[in-house]
């Protein structure tokens, strides 16, 4: 029923491009081939996004960290453009404290970071990010909300770490999430839907100890976006929507 809503129900066009990306994951996860799984090829929208140094709005990191994270599953390599130009564009907006932003945007571009090789400019950033993270963990085990939690847990799996080894006063992260956990396996009961199906994807493979990148499929590129030179254009999206999101995460 997912693949048959997805097939029918075409991300609009002039919507942001996190939007695109965050279908070209699902489709991913779902094992559809998000070149040609649908009527849309949302790696070429994806690609259309970039500006010759990053994908989408310059002033958000959000965009560049998930078309990445696609992008790098489905046939580009870490030293091919666009993937290359953005890629130095994450690491440069790496702070001094170790953070890309936030605690969200820090977890998941240690996600990206993961399916690097190993270099010394690397492996400091994810200890950096690492460093700042574990300076975010509350006494509650979490780290301010249950999305942010999952995301951190999301991270750890990255790393190659478990959840439980982040202790503060005898609670994990993953203790922060069961306390909000109701009786029909849901989280954050008083919520509204839409929240708690947020909520709840997220904490599912955090829970199974799963980064985003484990959870998609690897696709191969196609033979004719092989040979086709890349030439930067102008965004598809629609830049007066992209920077009415703020700091909106995916």
């Amino acid at each position: 029923e997912l693949v048959q809503w997805m097939n029918e129900n075409p991300i609009p066009e002039g919507s942001s491009l996190t939007d695109f990306e965050r279908r070209a994951m699902a489709l991913m996860a779902l094992g559809m081939d998000p070149y040609t799984g649908t009527g849309t090829s949302y790696i070429q929208v994806i690609l259309n996004g970039f500006d010759g140094q990053q994908f989408g709005n310059a002033n958000l990191i959000n965009d560049d960290i998930f078309s990445l994270l696609v992008l790098l599953k489905v046939g580009y390599q870490e030293k091919e453009e666009p993937v290359a130009s953005a890629l130095q564009f994450v690491l440069n907006s790496q702070r001094d404290n170790g953070s890309f932003g936030d605690v969200d945007m820090t977890a998941a571009a240690i996600q990206v970071l993961d399916l690097l090789s190993a270099t010394k400019e690397r492996n400091q950033a994810i200890a950096k990010a690492k460093e700042y993270l574990e300076g975010k963990q509350e006494s509650t085990g979490g780290f301010g909300n249950v999305y942010s939690t999952s995301w951190v847990l999301h991270a750890i799996s990255a790393m190659q770490g478990n959840g439980d080894s982040w202790v503060i006063d005898n609670r994990t992260p993953e203790h922060f999430l069961a306390l909000r956990q109701a009786q029909d396996g849901g989280l954050l009961q008083d919520e509204s839907r839409e929240n708690r199906l947020w909520a709840t994807s997220y904490a599912i493979p955090a829970a199974l100890g799963k980064s985003w990148s484990s959870v998609l499929y690897q696709f191969e590129k196609p033979v004719q976006v092989q040979a086709q030179a890349f030439v930067p254009s102008a965004p598809s999206v629609d830049e007066k929507a992209l920077e009415e999101m703020g700091q909106e995460i995916v």
